[in-house]
């Protein structure tokens, strides 16, 4: 597959980046979850790292209108998926969903990829969605790889946030600026511990 030019900003979308995006991605919602206790279904590490897997359908299949796509989100700051439907008449959830249903994915990843730009839309698995949804923006915000887009959020002011807090109400009393903190601490350390892993 090509990589593309002309994507935000006047950068380029890389596939090595978009791997790292993946892999952050699959870290955090593992290391969210564990530190917000939320329940866990053990999916939450490959939701992660499978959350954009219709982007490389995109990619592979149509790359002049994934290139299209990622040129708008660019000049519109907008979130890739807000114009893929513009262009392809869906989006790359949608497209990772049907691919994970066709694969035999269980339902809780199928649901976490199709809907982790929408969970309230996950229906039961509701939570690791929205676990996946919070990972993708925090990796954003972050810049660790790049999906594609660059949209800034704030967790709270995010519907997602408000499912966690039903999954877990004593999370209207989290101080966030201190979980993520250490949120990032946590992940700092373990991608540390990867490089290492990677030298040797």
């Amino acid at each position: 597959m090509r990589d593309f030019s002309g994507a935000f900003g006047g950068g380029a979308f890389h596939w090595d980046r978009f791997w790292e995006h993946s892999a952050g991605v699959a870290l955090i919602a593992e290391t969210m979850g564990r530190m917000l206790r939320v329940p866990a279904t053990g999916s939450e590490y490959a939701a992660g790292l499978l959350h954009d897997v219709g982007k490389i359908l995109l990619g592979h299949h149509f790359p002049e209108e994934f290139g299209r796509c990622l040129d708008l989100a660019s000049r519109r700051q907008v979130a890739l998926y807000e114009v893929e439907p513009e262009v392809l008449g869906t989006d790359h959830a949608h497209l990772g969903g049907w691919l994970a249903e066709r694969w035999g994915f269980p339902e809780a990843l199928r649901a976490a990829i199709r809907d982790h730009h929408d969970p309230g839309r996950a229906g039961g698995h509701q939570t690791l969605a929205a676990l996946v949804h919070l990972a993708d923006l925090f990796a954003k915000a972050k810049q660790i790889g790049f999906g594609g887009d660059r949209v800034a959020v704030c967790f709270t002011d995010d519907p997602a946030w408000r499912l966690l807090e039903a999954a877990r109400p004593e999370l209207k009393d989290l101080d966030l600026a201190r979980f993520t903190l250490e949120l990032d601490q946590e992940v700092e350390m373990a991608r540390a511990l990867a490089r290492l892993g990677g030298e040797s």
